[in-house]
């Protein structure tokens, strides 16, 4: 048996245990392999991010919690190529660096076939990215503290080269016109401005909470441009 798909097996054996969780004498038996290989297989398992944790003792062995872990995972190739392809034409997204993390992760959750499979299709898909810029750990700060609400610092420089230093109470994230920007409530000018994040060059997030809710204040958004999903019920 290949070691993907020795890996592959082991991943569901582990599914299929349940809260029973599984010794490494069953897995190796279950898979035709020694202990010593099951224990490499298990940390290459651990590596990659699969939720598996070992208990020593009577009753022990390894288990993998069900609230961390997906279903079986039923995409064809075509539809992880097709992932792959949206997030390199999308560019400069929101949280692109977690969404490569997710996609790995759900693709190391798919059957060997199918992986290699869509692996080797990718060469078939070509992208131009033109001069698109790597994400700045300054827009990874500005973007995560938007979805946590949290007072941030930024320095910024505006379109004359001007840089200032400010407080700013993140409202929402916003795309228009090729540029994506954060909404926020700027302290140092004590009104609500539009940040390009490309003119963002450092962020430190506090441990504040921004309490202020005014995107209101930004005015109506183009009739075009929508949520990726309404605010429910007592949400903004």
């Amino acid at each position: 048996m290949r070691r993907a798909d020795r890996l592959d097996a082991a991943r569901e054996e582990l599914r299929r245990a349940g809260p029973r969780g599984c010794r490494a004498t069953q897995l190796a038996e279950q898979l035709g392999v020694s202990i010593r290989t099951v224990r490499r297989d298990l940390e290459a398992l651990i590596g990659s991010g699969f939720p598996v944790w070992a208990q020593s003792g009577p009753g022990g062995g390894y288990f993998v919690d069900p609230a961390a872990t997906l279903p079986p995972i039923t995409l064809t190739a075509e539809q992880v190529v097709g992932l792959h392809a949206a997030v390199r034409v999308a560019g400069d997204i929101p949280f692109r660096r977690d969404v490569e993390s997710a996609l790995a992760k759900l693709e190391e959750a798919l059957p060997a076939s199918v992986r290699q499979t869509s692996r080797e299709s990718r060469s078939l898909v070509w992208v131009d990215r033109g001069r698109q810029p790597g994400t700045s750990r300054a827009r990874t700060v500005v973007e995560h503290a938007t979805l946590h609400r949290l007072v941030t610092r930024i320095t910024y420089v505006d379109t004359k080269g001007t840089t200032t230093r400010r407080d700013v109470e993140p409202q929402a994230l916003a795309h228009t016109r090729g540029t994506w920007y954060l909404l926020a409530w700027c302290r140092l000018r004590t009104a609500p401005r539009w940040f390009a994040l490309d003119r963002i060059t450092r962020a430190d997030a506090t441990t504040e909470p921004v309490t202020r809710d005014c995107l209101a204040e930004f005015g109506d958004p183009p009739p075009t441009a929508e949520p990726l999903e309404p605010a429910g019920p007592g949400q903004r």
